[in-house]
């Protein structure tokens, strides 16, 4: 069993109340580019029977998706949480149907925005990953970032965007595979030396923490990343150095 997606896509209203989805979502016939798959209302969208194949993008504007079965956010579909005041939740597992709760396996392009990620540790995400600016994207679980996969740090004089990791118990999350690009360096404010903008920080109570650093290869001349045991920053490298030989 299916339903289609046409060019204006599809918009669940949850209206405080969670809706079960057991048909498959397809992209409609003779249509290229559908318009993707929309969740608002402050409670759960939950795939339970189906993995969708779809290419527009799934947008939770407020509340959540929880993918109970694996593969329910199609690799080519990016993957939106929140709104410009209101963060967005995705997780992926079968909490409450199966027991013992089993984690999904969700492979995703891309996920920008604001919100939280949980029960991760089965997914990849494959392209790039981009908290909205002055915003935070939130990963309960330890999650796997391909080679190359992008990091994408946006904002202005006032903040950025920045990561949450938590890791797990003796398994911190692996920062590594992550390239950094700056997205519009201009707006961050170079002029002060003592300028820290906070890309990636440790949630409170986190069991480990993150391991590894960042793929720095494509942050522009004059700025660097300072790393801590529980945060890194990114900040521009101003005034005399003194070198010793």
């Amino acid at each position: 069993m299916k339903s289609t997606i046409g060019t204006k896509g599809v918009r669940f209203d949850t209206a405080g109340q969670n809706i079960w989805w057991d048909l498959k979502l397809e992209r409609a016939d003779g249509v290229e580019q559908d318009g993707g798959v929309y969740v608002t209302g402050g409670k759960l969208l939950l795939f339970r029977r189906f993995a969708n194949d779809y290419v527009g993008p799934t947008v939770v504007e407020n509340g959540g998706i929880q993918a109970r079965v694996d593969y329910a956010i199609p690799a080519r579909s990016t993957l939106r949480l929140g709104g410009v005041t209101t963060e967005g939740t995705f997780t992926a597992n079968t909490y409450d149907t199966e027991s013992p709760q089993r984690i999904t396996r969700q492979i995703i392009g891309r996920i920008e925005g604001r919100g939280t990620l949980q029960e991760m540790a089965m997914s990849h995400i494959t392209n790039s990953v981009a908290p909205a600016a002055n915003g935070a994207l939130k990963f309960t679980t330890v999650t796997y970032f391909d080679p190359g996969c992008v990091y994408e740090v946006s904002g202005d004089k006032t903040g950025c965007s920045c990561l949450e990791v938590k890791g797990a118990t003796n398994q911190p999350q692996d920062i590594s595979g992550l390239k950094v690009r700056l997205m519009n360096p201009e707006a961050l404010d170079g002029s002060a030396s003592r300028t820290f903008y906070k890309i990636l920080s440790v949630a409170t109570g986190a069991a480990s923490g993150y391991a590894g650093k960042f793929d720095a290869s494509e942050i522009p001349d004059g700025w660097r990343l300072k790393y801590t045991t529980d945060a890194v920053y990114l900040y521009p490298r101003q005034g005399l150095i003194l070198v010793v030989e």
